[in-house]
């Protein structure tokens, strides 16, 4: 008797989606259940004639059972267990379909090979970033130097500045104990290094070193982003990026893209993440030219596609964001290594 009810309602309303919640009981509660499933038949019905397409979802997930989800299935109906699970489908159903009316109208370009990957190794992040400078994207102002010409590397960049050791073997400098911020003159910066080098040497005796970068500390961000540059073994070339910083792991903020994408691509990305809030404008911050930031990270995507073959990896994290620009303030990159 539901289905008049249905077939109404559904053709009076211009829907994309056609969803019904119900709970279904227990065989130990009652016997009603073949009333539930006769209501649900009258909906696939109602839902098919009109050409949408039809969910049933359950308040909670033990509220469907095996033989009913296999039932709507068997219907052409998308069983849902939870509402939150069936809000979700029909959010990322919606995106794939814009995106797949989008690419069709672009028709972008072939996605780029997956090349086999072997040993690698991490360049040190003083030639990671002259690396970056080379390929015209943004650095905080820096020397690398000896031990003894430290001061004059920080008269030169400015105080206050960033201390950093460089060594293969730091890659996470800040669990070592190898990075000290916000040094305002030379005799904090002599306390630094002596620090520094205990530290570094109480954390892996091998990585010590007498080199270090020097750094101007950079202005505070609108916000900060992570940006990767790898190759997926089964996908190719892959831009990921995200909220950077140290709550990186704990946001755990990313949009993925494969390569070759294009700056409309990254607007897209960036305005799909939480942190788009800050890049936005968040209680009265200024709020960040975004197509301008999406052509800096899309001319670093070039810069890998260009050297894929030589480059297997670039990390940035985090990567300041200003109104107009952005700016690397840690970066790593991976190279093959030499056999």
């Amino acid at each position: 008797m539901t289905y008049p009810v249905f077939a109404k309602a559904i053709s009076a309303i211009e829907a994309d989606t056609a969803v019904l919640v119900q709970d279904y009981p227990a065989a130990e509660i009652d016997s009603s259940k073949v009333y539930y499933r006769n209501d649900a038949m009258a909906f696939a019905r109602a839902s098919k004639e009109q050409g949408l397409p039809a969910i049933i979802c359950a308040t909670l997930p033990e509220n469907m059972d095996l033989d009913t989800r296999q039932l709507l299935i068997t219907n052409g109906v998308a069983p849902m267990q939870g509402i939150h699970e069936a809000l979700n489908a029909i959010r990322d159903s919606a995106d794939w379909n814009q995106a797949r009316s989008r690419i069709l109208s672009e028709k972008p370009e072939y996605l780029l090979p997956s090349y086999p990957s072997g040993e690698q190794k991490v360049m040190p992040e003083n030639d990671s970033k002259r690396w970056l400078i080379n390929h015209n994207f943004n650095v905080p102002k820096g020397k690398t130097v000896s031990p003894h010409k430290l001061g004059e590397a920080a008269i030169e960049v400015g105080y206050p500045v960033a201390l950093k050791m460089i060594s293969p073997r730091l890659v996470h400098k800040t669990e070592a104990g190898a990075v000290v911020l916000n040094l305002k003159d030379e005799e904090v910066l002599k306390l630094a290094v002596e620090k520094m080098r205990i530290d570094v040497t109480a954390y892996d005796a091998d990585a010590a070193s007498e080199l270090f970068l020097v750094e101007a500390m950079s202005p505070n961000p609108v916000a900060e982003l992570i940006i990767n540059l790898r190759q997926d073994p089964q996908f190719g070339a892959a831009l990921v990026l995200g909220s950077g910083g140290v709550l990186v792991e704990l946001m755990a903020d990313t949009a993925t893209l494969l390569l070759p994408t294009s700056p409309a691509d990254i607007i897209r990305a960036l305005k799909s993440l939480r942190v788009r809030r800050l890049l936005e404008g968040f209680r009265g911050r200024p709020a960040v030219d975004i197509p301008k930031v999406a052509e800096e990270i899309y001319k670093l995507c070039i810069a890998y596609q260009d050297h894929g073959k030589t480059i297997t990896e670039i990390e940035i994290n985090p990567l300041f964001v200003y109104r107009d620009t952005v700016s690397a303030i840690d970066a790593l990159i991976q190279v093959p290594v030499d056999k």
